[in-house]
């Protein structure tokens, strides 16, 4: 049980920082 909920979090936490890092290298348009 422990483990799937660490599996999640570390997927969602990875999700998280792919989405930081993106936003990151896209030029600001406004």
């Amino acid at each position: 049980m422990t483990f799937m909920i660490k599996r999640i979090f570390d997927l969602t936490g990875k999700r998280l920082i792919n989405e930081e890092i993106e936003h990151e290298n896209q030029p600001d348009e406004l």
